[in-house]
Formats: C-alpha cells, structure tokens, sequence
C-alpha cells in the first residue's frame, strides 16, 4: 500500500505496515469541497472491486478529521472520487465528488466512532458506501451513487488531518480488496434484499448472493458475467454453496 499526499498539505505524511495492521498519517485541509489535501495508501484497480477496512483509531486532530476508504479516479486534487471515511467526533460519512473540480456532497451518520468498519463497492459506474459495528452486518449509508469513472482507478485508504500542518494518525486493520479480472462483471438481478458481492482471488470466483429464488416467472440473484455473441459454452466446478435454505 504505497501512500501519496494529494493537494495542498503542509506536513508530509506517511504509510507504514506492521502485520495486518496499516497506519497512515496524514495532513492537509479535508477531503471535501472542490479540491482534497490528505495522504492516500492505494492500489490501481482495473473494473469493479470491493474495498473493506476496519478503522481501529482516529487521531482526534479535529472532530472532522477523517479516515477511510476511497475510489478516485487520478491523484489529481480535484479528482472525480468516493469515499466512506469515519471522522474523529462527527461520526461516519460517505461523500463524492461527481466530476473533476466539482464541490463535494456527503451523508453523513453521527453517533459513531472508531473502531468501525467501512467498505465501498464498485460495479461498473454504480458505488455503494457501507458501514459495520462487526464487519459482517453491513448497512449502507447514503444513496446508491452513479458515477462516471474510467476502467482503471486508484482504490485505498484516505487520511486527512482537517488541521493543515498537523499529522492525524489512522489505523488500519483487515483490509480487504477485492474485484473480478476483466472483463468480468457482476450486479445484482432483481428483488434481492441485501446487495450482494463477486471476488475472484487466486483465479477462485466467490459470489455472495441474496434473493427469493431463481425460478418461476422473475428471478432475485447475484450474477458475474462477461458480454457475449452468437453462440457459446460455459463450465464451471461448483465448489460450495452456503446452506442458506
């Protein structure tokens, strides 16, 4: 996880691993607004993933303080991005910016502090911000986003002191990226209930899935896929399925 400062920051940050454990610190004014100031742990994705950290501290530098997980499309200050973030005294929020240079919106939830679980999901241009009192039971928080970005975008953990000049320290711990090699995709078909996910690490596609059933005369379910003509043949080993009915 190779950290970066983005926009204007007074004190250079930094991104350390211990185990599972990943710590940032960062500077800068917010991630808000037209422009961001923070330090930024990512990895470049290529299509849909799915990113899920537990944020174990918040350095109280300011209550808006913040740390989480984010999508952007360029390390640009004034990048298209998403974010779910816990804030050190204003509880969860998620927040985006819907194009370059464009003012920030947000959700936000207070009451909450670290440690919290947050994750932010991707398929196609849709994203999702959840968040978790134990990184099983997710609820999401604000609207489903659509947002255009490109195929490849930077995914990780975004810090931001809200005090520019002063370090805020976060904590990390099990964070989690996953997403599906292109060009597969997944989305979730019909009544479903509870939004699903697809992951493929190691080549091994796991599909978490919700939904009434496959059969009659509509269908619920979670669904990876690639686009195809004419004819065709799909094989697959099933290697497990949860025992949910």
């Amino acid at each position: 996880w190779p950290g970066v400062d983005i926009g204007a920051v007074s004190a250079a940050g930094s991104t350390t691993q211990s185990g599972s454990v990943i710590t940032v610190n960062g500077s800068g004014s917010d991630i808000y607004n037209a422009a961001d100031a923070f330090q930024f742990a990512s990895q470049l994705v290529t299509g849909n993933c799915d990113i899920r950290a537990l944020v174990t501290s918040v350095q109280n530098t300011d209550p808006w303080a913040k740390a989480g997980v984010m999508i952007r499309q360029t390390l640009d200050p004034s990048s298209v991005n998403i974010a779910m973030v816990m804030s050190s005294g204003n509880g969860a929020e998620m927040q985006y910016r819907p194009g370059a240079g464009a003012n920030t919106s947000e959700t936000s939830s207070g009451g909450l502090t670290a440690p919290y679980w947050v994750r932010l999901t991707r398929t196609n241009n849709t994203f999702v911000c959840y968040m978790s009192a134990n990184g099983t039971g997710w609820t999401q928080l604000g609207g489903t986003q659509t947002i255009t970005m490109s195929s490849n975008t930077y995914v990780g953990l975004a810090v931001t002191s809200h005090n520019n000049g002063t370090l805020c320290t976060a904590t990390f711990a099990n964070v989690s990226l996953f997403s599906l090699p292109a060009p597969w995709q997944a989305a979730d078909i019909g009544n479903v209930g509870v939004t699903g996910s697809a992951i493929s690490p190691n080549g091994i596609f796991t599909l978490f899935g919700s939904g009434g059933d496959i059969s009659n005369t509509a269908d619920a379910f979670r669904y990876a896929y690639i686009t195809a003509s004419g004819d065709c043949d799909v094989q697959a080993q099933v290697l497990t399925v949860g025992n949910t009915d």
